[in-house]
């Protein structure tokens, strides 16, 4: 009697639950962050880049089974065992690379990809680190994807990595609404942020901006190559490195950055061509998702820097708004001679000067070569003293042409070559003879009622500015100096002066730099601790001869071991009392 209704119970039981089970469906897990993002982008996905710590295998197979026309870069922190690599298909390829920056030179020779997938990162500050890195590196309107991001209860070590990445995530976005201040790099990347979606595992993050690698000069030939072949141009000429000894003396006053390096280290420099590179304004040029070397002035700076341009960090930056606007196309072979600053004395008469080497070897090439550089709208041809140097180096000022700001332009053939100047990290001696060149063919020779004496002054502007400048002039005038205002001479005039001086004083910036063609007169620098180029000293590192470097508190100092832009344009007031009985021995010495 028992037994029948325990088994019409138990059979009620299953039917209820079947019938519950039926009008309560279990939820549909949603996709994982990196099947949203495929989804958003559709058919137009041609590179995906993986980033893993370990594994990946499952997921590279699954992403060249969803986009069978897309090339996947399984980007491992730990190797691959061969068996398990002979899994995938021919469209993964694989490299081991077991920290951030083997990523990076791996991923330097890759096209830009639309979609990067990072999953397993970690390790303490790995995953944000990682992201700060390759975001950028993004294809405009691609994703980036943060996929098996721990749920809350996770081991903390775990979950505390990827609150880390939701905090960088917001910091990020908050400052992309700023305009300035020291974290530029940080600026950048908020403004590149589009839309950041979270998920159930992670996030999907749309990059709104474009931007190309930062390429180095020693980098440049190996990476062209790797990624274009012999499609990109062709090294012509190439000049081998040295070390360069100083034949400067020079001697510190006061407190002030005393790095009178006895020897410079002057790189393999190299004379190349481009094809199809395009230009922009002050001296960016591009060719395909690169920024090539002759975008940078100082080739061997830490993080290379371009003003015009905003970087994300070491290895990324963008122009503005014109690389989106139409490039016109140059037919034709040009010689790359642009400044990031257009035509200003200092730095045409040494950066410029010092990319002039390859131009007769180029011209040999080129019988039609043409210079091309940028000026402003406001200007229609270069200054008077920048055609004369021209002509004197045998190129035709006549035969400039120009980019305007605004847009690019493209240029058929492009020759430019590593420069022989990097302030403060090196100099060439074949610059010697440019110099003389410059010297002999400009100088007005008949000019020889020149002062002995002479100090170089500068007008008040709203930076570096000697605040009791009147006070300094006054004392080198009773002193038997003639103070002068470089930018009231003309080019020759002002070439004699320096060049007849026995002793040449002034203050800190280009207006001291005709002192280059006065390699017998001894120099003295008046400047603010926190101005720390020293042109000066490497044009007599070249030349030779006495300098001297006084140095006065600025009224706003770098931090220590550090450095800040309001420090480096600081005003300062120039102690007197101090130093002029120092200057008064210099001067009055036989």
């Amino acid at each position: 009697m028992i037994a029948p209704i325990r088994r019409k119970l138990g059979t009620l039981r299953r039917r209820t639950r079947r019938l519950l089970s039926r009008e309560a469906p279990r939820p549909t897990p949603p996709p994982p962050p990196h099947r949203r993002a495929l989804d958003e982008l559709g058919a137009e996905v041609t590179d995906i880049v993986l980033v893993v710590d370990r594994g990946g295998v499952r997921l590279a197979g699954d992403l060249a089974r969803r986009c069978p026309s897309a090339t996947i870069h399984l980007l491992a922190g730990k190797p691959v065992s061969a068996e398990r690599l002979a899994e995938l298909p021919g469209s993964v390829v694989y490299a081991h690379c077991p920290d951030l920056w083997s990523r990076l030179r791996r991923l330097a020779a890759y096209p830009q990809p639309q979609l990067i997938i990072e999953r397993g990162l970690e390790h303490t500050g790995e995953r944000v680190d990682t992201f700060r890195a390759l975001f950028g590196l993004v294809a405009k309107d691609g994703r980036y994807v943060i996929d098996s991001v721990p749920p809350p209860d996770a081991p903390s070590k775990v979950h505390h990595e990827a609150q880390r990445m939701a905090d960088q995530l917001a910091e990020l976005a908050r400052k992309a609404g700023t305009t300035h201040g020291e974290h530029t790099h940080d600026i950048e990347l908020g403004r590149s942020l589009g839309a950041v979606t979270p998920l159930p595992g992670g996030w999907v993050i749309v990059k709104r901006l474009r931007h190309q690698w930062k390429i180095r000069d020693g980098r440049a030939n190996r990476l062209l190559e790797a990624r274009f072949g012999s499609d990109w141009g062709q090294v012509i000429a190439t000049k081998p490195a040295m070390t360069v000894a100083s034949q400067a003396k020079a001697v510190g006053h006061g407190e002030g950055l005393r790095a009178f390096r006895p020897e410079f280290a002057v790189p393999d420099r190299w004379l190349r061509r481009y094809h199809g590179a395009t230009c922009y304004a002050r001296k960016r040029v591009r060719l395909g998702d690169y920024w090539l070397p002759d975008t940078f002035r100082n080739v061997k700076l830490r993080v290379l820097e371009n003003h015009q341009l905003h970087s994300t960090g070491p290895v990324l930056a963008r122009a503005a708004g014109e690389q989106e606007a139409p490039a016109r196309t140059l037919d034709g072979a040009y010689f790359y001679l642009d400044s990031e600053y257009y035509s200003h004395f200092g730095h045409v008469l040494t950066e410029v000067t010092a990319s002039t080497w390859g131009w007769a070897l180029a011209k040999k090439q080129a019988p039609d070569l043409r210079p091309l550089l940028s000026l402003p709208d406001d200007r229609p041809v270069i200054p008077g003293f920048q055609r004369q140097i021209f002509a004197a180096l045998d190129i035709d000022p006549d035969s400039v042409e120009y980019v305007r700001p605004g847009a690019g332009v493209r240029v058929d053939e492009l020759y430019s070559c590593t420069p022989d100047w990097d302030m403060p990290r090196y100099c060439a001696p074949e610059l010697v003879d440019v110099w003389e060149r410059i010297r002999v063919t400009c100088m007005n020779h008949d000019l020889t009622a020149t002062p002995e004496l002479i100090f170089i002054s500068r007008r008040p502007r709203d930076i570096r500015t000697c605040l009791n400048a009147e006070e300094v002039e006054t004392f080198f005038a009773r002193l038997g100096f003639a103070i002068l205002f470089p930018e009231d001479l003309a080019f020759g005039d002002q070439i004699a002066t320096f060049a007849n001086a026995r002793i040449i004083a002034g203050f800190a910036g280009s207006g001291m730099f005709s002192a280059m063609f006065a390699p017998s007169a001894t120099v003295l620098v008046l400047t603010g601790a926190s101005y720390t180029p020293m042109n000066e000293y490497l044009i007599k590192s070249l030349v030779g001869g006495d300098i001297h470097y006084f140095w006065s508190p600025s009224l706003v100092q770098h931090p220590p071991g550090g450095w800040t832009r309001e420090a480096f344009r600081s005003n300062f007031v120039f102690d007197i009392d101090r130093f002029g009985p120092e200057i008064t021995e210099i001067v009055v010495a036989p």
